[in-house]
């Protein structure tokens, strides 16, 4: 699906109990990725609340 300026992408889900992190990448292939993003819940001993 190309993207164009104005798209918007929402990205929706339930994480499952105490999760570590999940990640997200887009782009045209897995080898070709135009954005990277990892997101952690316990960086370093910091704990990230859900809300």
């Amino acid at each position: 699906m190309p993207f164009e300026s104005g798209v918007e992408l929402r990205v929706k889900g339930v994480p499952k109990s105490n999760p570590i992190r999940f990640t997200i990448d887009l782009g045209h292939s897995e080898d070709v990725i135009a954005l990277h993003f990892d997101f952690r819940f316990n960086y370093f001993g910091e704990d990230v609340p859900l809300s």
